[in-house]
């Protein structure tokens, strides 16, 4: 490849980023929304709580770009934890559904109920609507009385307060 040609594809790759970084939050923000009511995509939520996300810096996805906290205390200021070994795995690239421009797989503790102190999954994703949705997934789903969460909440960028 020639040096006109390598510079070009450098600076698309470098535009690329700059569009994900705008996902960050500034200190006067936080990503807010509900959790998705249909109840078939969730478990574990019994009221239909709201998340906050925030702070969400994604220059720092692998060492733990946000903290989320839901309104039914599920979870507290709760660290997304990097997943070590997964910017070496293919699932760093996970790609789904249309309209995703990336998403980040984390873990986060519990904080309240009866799976507190448990990991869950957390599935992050930046949409082309700038707008950003979080998956929260703890067990199989498959015991009607278990205690495993399944949830999907639709956060947009918000002013804090």
């Amino acid at each position: 490849m020639r040096g006109g040609a390598r510079a070009a594809v450098l600076l698309a790759l470098c535009a690329g980023c700059s569009d994900l970084d705008d996902f960050s939050t500034r200190q006067d923000e936080v990503w807010r929304g509900p959790i998705v009511e249909a109840s078939f995509v969730r478990r574990g939520f019994g009221d239909l709580p709201t998340m906050d996300l925030a702070p969400l810096d994604l220059s720092n996805a692998t060492s733990g770009p946000g903290r989320v906290t839901t309104s039914d205390g599920t979870f507290a200021d709760a660290a997304l934890l990097p997943i070590a070994a997964l910017p070496h795995d293919a699932l760093s690239d996970l790609s789904f559904g249309t309209g995703r421009l990336k998403s980040y797989l984390f873990l986060v503790e519990v904080s309240a109920g009866p799976r507190s102190g448990e990991m869950a999954l957390a599935v992050l994703s930046l949409l082309e609507d700038d707008s950003v949705e979080l998956r929260i997934i703890l067990g199989t789903g498959l015991d009607p009385g278990s205690d495993d969460l399944y949830g999907i909440f639709r956060l947009t960028r918000q002013k804090r307060g």
